[in-house]
């Protein structure tokens, strides 16, 4: 019995000490990246990457294929994920994500004289976690006008950024609307 009682003992200690050991090594990999993240001008590069989203987002309104594959990483890590009015949804991961749009997007065309889907864009609430100098989370509460500009459907949408060659790429869109309850343009800021 006192052999077992030593031997719970000795695992006990060595439970603990590797326990502190791996969550100093955590606290330093933290510090690493708060290091990396402090030499980051994050405003400069928050404006690059909303630019990035803008000229997305305005692409696929606008119903211009190339231009919004021009901002998307093309990779296997690329993922796509919207809900739709009647409560079912969509999601696409890797190369069906391309191949799902530009289908979307001829099936979908813009109507004569129409030249976009959205003309008015407007966004508040904008929220950045950079994760290094090259991968950043972005999520936003965005107004998207109809084509008269006199209501607008809320949607909250999340992007996942990777900084790839220099110019920040989207790997990832996830946007969910409210398509019952429309606002006033009137109420919108801005």
């Amino acid at each position: 019995m006192k052999n077992i009682s030593i031997f719970l003992g000795a695992c006990c200690i060595l439970f603990i000490t590797s326990c502190k050991e791996a969550e100093q090594k955590g606290n330093d990999q933290i510090a690493s990246a708060d290091a990396v993240n402090s030499s980051l001008n994050q405003e400069a590069e928050l404006e690059a990457i909303m630019a990035v989203i803008d000229q997305e987002t305005r692409c696929f309104f606008k119903r211009d294929f190339d231009c919004w594959q021009a901002q998307w990483a093309g990779s296997e890590n690329d993922a796509l994920t919207w809900n739709n009015a009647d409560g079912t949804f969509v999601t696409n991961i890797g190369s069906s994500v391309a191949s799902f749009v530009k289908n979307y997007l001829t099936e979908n065309p813009l109507k004569e004289g129409q030249g976009s889907t959205h003309p008015e864009i407007k966004r508040e609430n904008i929220q950045v976690k950079f994760y290094g100098d090259s991968v950043a989370y972005v999520l936003w509460k965005q107004y998207n006008s109809n084509e008269e500009g006199d209501a607008y459907n809320i949607s909250q949408d999340f992007r996942l950024m990777e900084k790839i060659d220099g110019s920040w790429k989207i790997e990832n869109v996830s946007s969910f609307w409210d398509y019952k309850n429309q606002v006033a343009a009137a109420e919108v800021k801005s």
